[in-house]
């Protein structure tokens, strides 16, 4: 290979012997550009790529100060003295340099970035001088810059998502968290980072049960490289509270390698409050459909009775002093008891009493106890639900449910079996009851209004009344008087 001297004499290079053919090759066909320095920082040899990349032919480079053409500024454009190059350094010091973040500067005014090795050259043991081979790291430095853009936006992302988001290894382990993540599990990043997150979150079921990791869909995906979304589990907080969540758990995949997983979840409490309340009304509504549909039955047989009154007539002093006692007492929450024989009018006075009262404009729900047989009463009263007892087809609302917030009026209520009076006292006392066949307590609240054709102050000492009953339904007693002792009535 031939060199250029500063006085554009050619001589035989000092690097190689002269006419070494093989030499001349390998720094023809290097990709790399590569170029030699001697002592003073002149280039005594440069390879084709070393011009193609710098733009200088290799004649304008020969012979000349390497520092000067390619390396005389920095990359921020200050002055770059020779005296601080690594390159001059290695002819100093006889020790290789390797620098990575620097640039070299072209023909035409412009710069490139860089990374280079300058070694030094021995000749019999003193130093000759040195070689320099660098690569344009351009495009590498221009990805670099981009993936280093792309992890500040994707760690803008984590810190500024609403959802906990969390990286797993292979192994279970934590290897980065959001602040989202950290909230709402009550840990810090520090506390969670190389720990298995499934001992400290996801160990126990919603029932208390251990949760094994096998089973955890969240491992699954680092296993079967699949996506697992779950939309009806829990995670535990630091403080030892759980919370509804929904996640779902991608594989992170590097080629056809699964390098872990990564989770993104949500705390699903609002949601499951709000599907909680749908739920509820739902609920609801199915019962007061249930209930409407049966008070529309029960309006329809009242519609049917064969019985209308319209009012009480009758000018006697009886008549006059029912009509004060009703004035009195309908007002009240009182319990009335009307006694009198039958076909004197009980119902009459029990509708007038609900009419006046403060709860007219709910139904008064009349129930015809010496119709029932001894085996319904209860589910009469009280409802039952769907198989409960054979012929129960479907729940059905007792006669205490349809009264709610109004008035129920328990004709001929001296046939009540007596097993069945104790479940009428404390639906009185109480406000509460069970359909036959629920565990589920129910509350209520009614007038009771009472009639009887019987002495139920002789039932009570015959053992076939409760008296505790009777005292409650005695609250207000009213007599009507039969028409054969009210001539004055008789047209």
């Amino acid at each position: 290979m031939t060199v250029k001297n500063k006085d554009g004499s050619v001589t035989s290079c000092i690097f190689a012997a002269s006419g070494d053919a093989i030499n001349e090759v390998l720094l023809k066909a290097a990709g790399e550009g590569i170029f030699g320095i001697d002592l003073q920082g002149n280039t005594q040899f440069a390879n084709p790529a070393a011009a193609e990349m710098t733009g200088w032919a290799v004649d304008e480079l020969l012979g000349q100060s390497s520092h000067q053409l390619l390396h005389h500024t920095k990359i921020d454009g200050s002055t770059y003295h020779a005296s601080e190059c690594p390159v001059h350094a290695t002819y100093k010091t006889g020790e290789a340099s390797y620098v990575d973040d620097e640039v070299f500067w072209r023909k035409d005014g412009s710069s490139f970035c860089v990374e280079y090795t300058s070694t030094p050259i021995l000749d019999n043991g003193n130093l000759a001088g040195a070689v320099v081979v660098f690569n344009d790291v351009s495009k590498r430095r221009t990805a670099e810059r981009n993936l280093k853009q792309a992890y500040a936006d994707n760690e803008m992302i984590l810190q500024a998502a609403g959802e906990g988001i969390y990286g797993l290894d292979c192994e279970g382990n934590t290897t980065f968290v959001n602040p989202s993540a950290s909230s709402m599990l009550g840990y810090s990043a520090e506390e969670l980072i190389g720990e298995p997150m499934h001992s400290l979150l996801h160990h126990t079921k919603p029932d208390g049960t251990h949760y094994h990791k096998e089973n955890c869909p969240i491992y699954a995906a680092f296993k079967d490289g699949a996506v697992h979304h779950i939309d009806d589990d829990i995670f535990w907080r630091k403080d030892g509270t759980s919370f509804p969540v929904s996640f779902t758990s991608t594989p992170i995949q590097q080629g056809d390698k699964i390098m872990g997983a990564v989770v993104v979840f949500k705390d699903a409490t609002e949601r499951k409050q709000s599907e909680e309340k749908i739920q509820e009304a739902y609920a609801e509504i199915e019962h007061m459909k249930e209930r409407l549909e049966a008070e529309n039955l029960y309006l329809q047989e009242e519609i049917n009775s064969e019985q209308e009154f319209k009012d009480i007539i009758g000018q006697s002093r009886a008549v006059k002093q029912l009509l004060q006692q009703v004035e009195l007492v309908a007002p009240t929450a009182a319990s009335v008891l009307i006694t009198g024989e039958s076909g004197t009018g009980k119902e009459l006075i029990a509708r007038a009493i609900h009419e006046k009262g403060d709860r007219s404009e709910r139904p008064l729900i009349r129930v015809n106890c010496a119709a029932i047989p001894a085996e319904l009463f209860e589910s009469e009263f009280f409802g039952h639900v769907k198989g409960s007892f054979t012929g129960a087809v479907k729940d059905r609302a007792g006669r205490f449910e349809l009264a709610d917030g109004g008035t129920i009026f328990l004709d001929e209520v001296g046939e009540i079996p007596i097993a069945l009076q104790s479940k009428l006292l404390r639906v009185l006392q109480e406000g509460q009851y069970e359909r036959v066949g629920d565990e589920r307590t129910k509350k209520v609240d009614v007038r009771l209004i009472a009639a009887t054709n019987r002495n139920l102050q002789e039932e009570v000492e015959k053992g076939n009344f409760r008296e505790d009953l009777y005292f409650r339904l005695n609250v207000f007693p009213v007599n009507v008087v039969p028409l054969r002792e009210r001539v004055d009535d008789i047209p």
